[in-house]
């Protein structure tokens, strides 16, 4: 029987400063019985080198480890030869450094000198005019996404939102009175005597999903009505402000309020709670000369304020199924299809219950807040919001700003 462990003493006590592994190696390269044996394993044969090393009691040669009193007398002999020995580079790149920061010295000094010589001038600095004839603008404000009777408990949403019709009718309360106090703030700086109130849809909550039949607060007629209610006395409110020559309301139809179980495509408006409400709320309004409605048929619809053309439209055809990109490259897409029908400056949407911004597009908030649906999919909670936007007859859009609707 072949004695590994005697053939493994011999080469230790042959080549004791070798590395246990690297006597492993050296033996199954050039014995044939180590290489028929351990094959490839050569983490196996190492522990027994190790093994045969410890029991015989071979141990590699220390190397000679310099004090540190060594290391600092060789330290400063390189240092002292370096600096005899340093070519003509390296003394010329240290001149150009030396030079830049005497330099940059010089000018922090002369600027101090002329800071304590001179004497400061006085500039002028004066508040714009409030509510200047030159600077015009007009205010753009989104009420959507209402979802009026929808029913949302506490309880059954990590506590995140409460709502009912009692808080809706409150939240719409806030939405109109912050309304107007964003129109003050801005006529700090701009005249503001127009409006546009873009109401885009989704008031009510609807039966447009079986379980809604059992879990909203009550029947779409009936909401509907208290919605109509709600946007009489919101259009009351703001006609109260007599610097608003002109209020354009735009009155936009959801994918909630529909009457039909599918939607409709080319009737979708006729066949709507909302055009009902909006057709209601012109008939009372039809007298007041301040206040005109534009109720289109159509999925879209435009006007031109200033010099921009302003489109908009629920948002419910946009085709988007929650991907990983966002909602963002759907929408632009979707926008360049539809300005290859009329071209427009920026758009207006709701539907996605949350407020998002793109430089050619508004995207609204909503006044119900954060619900099953929105748990279902892994939303973020967002606070009850709607968007309201500047649009200044020489600047363009400028301030974007939320309209709160809760305390």
């Amino acid at each position: 029987m072949y004695d590994y462990n005697n053939v493994i003493l011999e080469t230790l006590k042959k080549y004791k400063n070798q590395t246990d592994t690297k006597i492993a190696r050296s033996l199954i390269g050039q014995v044939k019985e180590f290489k028929n044996h351990y094959g490839n394993r050569i983490e196996t044969l190492r522990k027994r080198v190790t093994e045969v090393r410890n029991n015989n009691n071979i141990k590699r040669d220390k190397k000679e480890i310099k004090t540190k009193v060594v290391i600092e007398k060789e330290f400063e002999e390189d240092k002292k030869s370096l600096e005899f020995k340093e070519d003509k580079k390296t003394l010329l790149e240290k001149y150009k450094h030396s030079v830049k920061t005497v330099s940059r010295l010089e000018r922090l000094l002369d600027f101090k000198k002329k800071i304590e010589s001179e004497k400061l001038q006085s500039i002028n600095i004066g508040t714009s005019k409030t509510g200047s004839k030159i600077e015009q603008g007009c205010a753009i404000a989104l009420f959507s996404d209402l979802h009026f009777e929808e029913r949302i408990e506490s309880k059954k949403i990590n506590g995140f939102n409460e709502f009912s019709p009692e808080i809706a009718t409150k939240r719409c309360t806030n939405y109109f009175s912050n309304l107007a106090k964003r129109i003050d703030k801005e006529r700090r700086d701009i005249k503001i005597d127009s409006l546009v109130f873009a109401s885009l849809g989704d008031l009510i909550h609807g039966f447009i999903h079986e379980e809604y039949m059992s879990s909203n607060y009550m029947m779409p007629m009936e909401a509907s009505f208290r919605v109509f209610e709600i946007l009489v006395n919101g259009l009351e409110f703001i006609l109260k402000d007599k610097e608003l020559k002109e209020i354009k309301f735009v009155g936009k139809v959801g994918n909630h309020s529909r009457t039909t179980f599918r939607p409709y495509t080319t009737d979708e408006a006729l066949m709507s709670y909302e055009w009902s409400i909006y057709k209601h709320l012109e008939n009372i309004f039809k007298k007041e000369t301040r206040l005109n409605f534009l109720l289109d048929e159509s999925y879209f619809s435009y006007i031109k304020v200033y010099d921009k053309i302003c489109r908009f439209h629920h948002g419910h055809n946009i085709q988007y199924r929650g991907g990983i990109g966002g909602l963002t490259i759907p929408l632009i897409k979707y926008i360049h299809r539809a300005n290859q029908q009329i071209q427009a400056d920026m758009d207006f949407i709701g539907h996605f219950h949350t407020r998002f911004n793109l430089p050619n597009c508004l995207v609204n908030g909503s006044i119900c807040g954060f619900d099953g649906y929105a748990l279902k999919i892994g939303a973020s909670p967002e606070v009850p919001t709607q968007q309201f936007q500047i649009l200044d007859s020489r600047r363009g859009f400028t301030t974007n700003t939320p309209i709160l609707t809760t305390e």
